[in-house]
């Protein structure tokens, strides 16, 4: 970021100035051999410190998805050690944005797991309206995260009535945790995840505390 274009209005986001960039995280991830574990770790630190700038400075809080973070130094040919990369936010988003952005640390480790899937959720084939797969990715989630067994959503009446029916064929073996570990996806990897993913937003760590957690 280069600089920032204060808000027309005070219910719009700042405008971030960048300078160019090579690709988004989105793009490189579309590349098998340059995407290591290197990569994937040097990054996830890079928009922590980033995103921990930016609170600082007392920012919108980040949009963090896949096509919202640049990268320099991606090498397309080979994993590397991922010394090279440079990575940026590129959106400042509202501070009403919650989408679970550490989600996109989860969909890195998993390309490692199956490259030609897109991610947990992403792979879902639903046919239908957009909220027909709002739909089916939120049923989903709640199954994957066991927000049945989460006060925060049970005890409200109006997220108990949005969580699906609960899937009482799933074990402790069906958990995305133990989906990593069966594999081989290293455990200071796998450890962060859950911390970061934390289905209760207050519960969530911000990233001064993901840095402070020991994962650099």
């Amino acid at each position: 970021m280069v600089d920032v274009v204060p808000p027309p209005s005070d219910v719009e986001p700042q405008t971030m100035v960048l300078e160019a960039f090579e690709k988004s995280l989105c793009s490189a991830r579309s590349i098998a051999i340059g995407l290591g574990l290197y990569t994937t770790r040097i990054s996830f630190i890079q928009v922590c410190c980033r995103e921990r700038d930016l609170t600082l400075n007392r920012h919108y809080v980040p949009d963090l998805k896949m096509e919202n973070v640049l990268v320099n130094g991606f090498d397309n040919k080979s994993p590397g050690s991922g010394e090279r990369l440079v990575t940026k936010i590129a959106n400042l988003g509202t501070a009403a944005t919650d989408i679970w952005p550490w989600g996109i640390y989860l969909h890195l480790l998993q390309a490692h797991i199956n490259f030609k899937k897109p991610g947990m959720f992403d792979s879902l084939e639903v046919e239908g309206t957009l909220t027909d797969k709002e739909n089916v990715i939120r049923a989903a989630m709640a199954q994957e995260f066991s927000l049945h067994a989460i006060e925060y959503y049970n005890s409200n009446p109006v997220t108990r009535q949005l969580l699906p029916p609960k899937d009482e064929t799933r074990t402790e073996h069906d958990h995305w945790v133990v989906k990593l570990f069966d594999k081989n996806i290293p455990e200071k990897d796998i450890e962060t995840a859950p911390v970061a993913l934390n289905p209760v937003p207050e519960l969530r760590p911000s990233a001064l505390d993901l840095l402070k957690y020991g994962y650099i």
